[in-house]
């Protein structure tokens, strides 16, 4: 939460959410963000005891991050705005702030890393333009709508949510998103702080990665599993269904018109479609599943242990999320699309007969006009 407060005193914090805290002061008593010479105050904040009780804030008061001229009056503090601004740009945490009219106004460099947008790609710029175009898990887009820092700039309360933001590559990452309002000294709303984070495990998705450069399971263009670590957990996991009947889901997915792109575009944006599509479904599925490069244009995802409305509502997840992707290119954004079969496992089922029937269902998406799930 940013909090202006007129003398330069920072209240007391309590019931607020653990994460970063910060607020500020204006030299002048302005009612805006200082653009020189004020002060924000700092607060970490960590958890005293169990969800729901108090916290504590420690506040520490610190120069406005905004830069400072040779001649501004403030210029006594350039110093310590560069150090905690330096503190800002190192936290794990992605961090930006809006004003009233969702223009960002300030982007911390994990904010950066994160996204691919630099600052100078953002700064100034309303947030409302679909610039990372957040959506929820079902695909819904939000920064029209139903975006949190709208939500907070006109009611003050904070947020946290689970989105997932484009990259400025193209690709989909789920994050887990902190919101809270900016209060002026008279207590009125002048904007909002977003804090943001990888929900990716990295580590672990690191760790699955060098495995398989070791046993050469990997696809080299897409970074993913290849169709011999597949075939390989298809076998897995169709033993564990005879001994122990835990059940599993096999979809295909099948980038469409995929030649069109190559022919339109050029090979080297129909290679960037296969690693966004490859990225998007990687991020888009839960982490017990495996998904992988099975050929081409094509993909398939093993899916432990889920019901068959499970199974549509995951295909259906991964077919609007890639939809939401993209690949950029020298004339605009080049749309990507992908066509889903996908089963279930039945007794009697091999390899052969399981892979025959998923493949069915891809093709009936895709004579029913491609972007389609099928189901069975």
């Amino acid at each position: 939460m940013l909090k202006c407060n007129e003398k330069g005193a920072a209240s007391d914090y309590e019931g607020v959410t653990e994460g970063i805290g910060v607020s500020f002061n204006s030299d002048g008593g302005s009612d805006d963000i200082p653009s020189e010479g004020g002060l924000i105050h700092l607060a970490c904040v960590s958890p005293l005891s169990t969800k729901g009780k108090e916290f504590r804030a420690h506040r520490r008061s610190i120069p406005s991050l905004r830069r400072l001229s040779p001649n501004s009056p403030g210029r006594h503090s350039v110093r310590a705005g560069t150090f905690y601004q330096n503190l800002l740009d190192n936290l794990n945490d992605a961090v930006y702030f809006v004003d009233d009219r969702r223009n960002i106004t300030y982007w911390n460099r994990a904010a950066e890393s994160l996204t691919g947008f630099s600052a100078a790609d953002v700064l100034g710029m309303p947030c409302a333009d679909d610039l990372l175009a957040h959506t929820n898990c079902h695909g819904t887009g939000l920064c029209k709508g139903s975006c949190p820092l709208a939500k907070t700039i006109r009611d003050g309360r904070s947020r946290e949510e689970d989105v997932y933001l484009r990259h400025k590559k193209g690709h989909r990452i789920p994050v887990s998103i902190r919101v809270g309002p900016i209060f002026d000294g008279r207590e009125r709303i002048i904007g909002a702080v977003e804090v943001f984070s990888d929900n990716t495990t990295k580590q672990e998705a690191e760790q699955k990665i060098f495995q398989l450069e070791q046993m050469a399971y990997l696809d080299f263009l897409t970074q993913i599993p290849n169709r011999r670590f597949l075939e390989m957990r298809l076998k897995q996991v169709l033993e564990a269904f005879r001994r122990y009947g835990h059940v599993f889901g096999l979809m295909l997915a099948d980038l469409d018109d995929f030649k069109q792109i190559n022919d339109q575009w050029g090979h080297a944006i129909g290679d960037s479609a296969l690693v966004v599509t490859a990225q998007t479904l990687t991020r888009c599925l839960r982490a017990v599943d495996n998904v992988g490069r099975w050929g081409g244009d094509e993909f398939a995802a093993i899916l432990p242990e889920l019901t068959l409305s499970d199974l549509h509502s995951l295909a259906q997840r991964c077919r609007v999320l890639v939809e939401q992707s993209g690949v950029p290119g020298a004339d605009g954004r080049v749309p990507v699309r992908i066509s889903v079969g996908a089963t279930i496992v039945k007794r009697g089922d091999t390899v052969t007969s399981l892979l025959h029937r998923a493949d069915h269902l891809l093709y009936r998406s895709k004579r029913q006009g491609k972007g389609e799930v099928s189901v069975g």
